[in-house]
């Protein structure tokens, strides 16, 4: 009899332990998490597994990345704004190590922030530091990051890393508007200048796909009557979709970064600016030749990638003959009518500097203690759409090829955001209750 007792007395409180644990994770505006890359309760493990090994030495235990990039998910019990990242790590065998974190729900588009970078450490022109920003300047020229933001560089001479500034925008008075004419895989990321109204994007795809807007400070809009400004867009589907088609009631529309082609019905000419173009296929029926700049370009083996460099920032042309390629550039566009410069060309290791005159870094050097070092990085979330609850952080090592890369010592995650009060909190969980 006492046992049967005992035993309904925990039926009756496990609901009400549940109940009061569920509070106490929605009322804690921070949430501290010690990262080993090991799987916990809300932590996954640090995969792909085979990019992975685990090694001991006299300071502990530690996971050694052997090939990039490598990532792992936090479900989180709550939402959240801000995320501060510290990584303790040693035995760095690459010019640069960066963290990201997923922006989407389907986990295509990331933000990342540098954790090291040795081409910039290595610099030696005029620096002015301000607020986690750095401006390099070849000559001394602004006295202040505030000076530079408000009359910044030409996009000739002028790069950024791991920051967004704008150039100058005028004269974008034309109307319009603007649709691809070959397919594209998987997802497209565009800059739009919008000249207010209802923003009208439409795409013709084989298969389910979100689209995302982000206004100019990186918010997302749910809605499409948007006032005049510049728009992020990221349309993103699964590993097998196909954009046939994609259309946007606007002239000036400038493609982020890169372009997955798929096959192609005839020769394709398209524009790029920067200075450099990078091209890689996974298929066979990829492999071909293509001009770039006026130069050739021979992509003759699958899943290597092939890259161009050029002594200056330019707008230049790519004439395609196959498709079936991945094509990497700071910009692209459509035609060459109704250009504009929506972002600068992103800094890279290995790039030609002779013609440029700044570099905007969101960037501090690591601190070092022995041969330990430790990076932080911090990430605005509030934005991000979450899948289960789930984000997703991911190392990256660029342009590294297998081996012992980095050897992670641990991570420190700090989420902050919100205090909720009691009523807001009982919403909140059966809210995702009923989800």
């Amino acid at each position: 009899m006492k046992r049967r007792f005992k035993l309904i007395y925990l039926v009756y409180f496990l609901p009400i332990f549940a109940l009061a644990y569920l509070v106490w994770q929605n009322a804690r505006p921070i949430l501290d998490l010690n990262y080993s890359g090991k799987k916990t309760a809300i932590a996954g493990e640090l995969v792909p597994a085979a990019r992975v090994g685990t090694e001991k030495d006299e300071e502990g235990e530690y996971k050694i990345i052997k090939e990039e990039p490598v990532y792992f998910d936090v479900r989180l019990p709550r939402k959240y704004d801000r995320v501060k990242m510290e990584i303790n790590y040693s035995n760095l065998n690459n010019e640069l190590f960066e963290a990201g974190i997923s922006r989407d729900a389907a986990k295509k588009s990331f933000d990342f922030s540098a954790l090291e970078n040795k081409a910039l450490d290595g610099l030696s022109w005029h620096r002015v530091e301000e607020g986690g920003l750095v401006l390099y300047q070849r000559q001394e020229i602004y006295k202040s990051i505030g000076e530079f933001l408000s009359n910044p560089g030409g996009f000739n001479n002028t790069l950024i890393y791991r920051t967004e500034v704008l150039p100058k925008l005028s004269d974008l008075k034309s109307a319009g508007e603007t649709a691809t004419n070959f397919p594209v895989l998987q997802s497209l990321k565009m800059a739009v200048y919008h000249r207010g109204g209802i923003l009208d994007i439409k795409a013709d795809a084989d298969g389910e796909f979100n689209v995302y807007v982000y206004n100019n400070e990186g918010r997302a809009e749910s809605g499409r009557d948007l006032p005049a400004g510049l728009y992020t867009i990221n349309i993103a589907g699964g590993e097998e979709i196909v954009f046939n088609k994609i259309f946007i009631n606007s002239p000036y529309v400038a493609i982020l970064g890169k372009i997955k082609f798929g096959e192609l019905q005839e020769p394709l000419k398209i524009f790029f600016a920067g200075s450099r173009i990078l091209a890689i296929t996974d298929k066979a029926e990829g492999v071909q030749e293509i001009e770039v700049g006026g130069k050739k370009l021979d992509i003759n083996r699958v899943s290597e990638q092939r890259g161009e460099n050029f002594e200056t920032i330019g707008l230049r042309n790519a004439n395609v003959p196959r498709g079936n390629i991945e094509l990497g550039a700071a910009l692209f566009f459509l035609d060459n009518k109704n250009i504009f410069y929506p972002s600068f060309e992103n800094f890279y290791n290995g790039a030609d500097l002779s013609g440029i005159d700044f570099i905007l870094a969101r960037y501090s050097a690591p601190e070092e203690r022995g041969e330990t070092k430790t990076a932080k990085a911090e990430f605005d979330i509030s934005g991000s759409q979450l899948s289960g609850g789930k984000i997703r952080f991911l190392l990256s090592l660029p342009n590294s090829s297998k081996g012992n890369l980095v050897k992670i010592r641990g991570i420190n995650l700090e989420f902050s955001g919100e205090k909720y009060d009691f009523k807001k909190i009982i919403g909140k969980i059966f809210g995702n209750l009923i989800r």
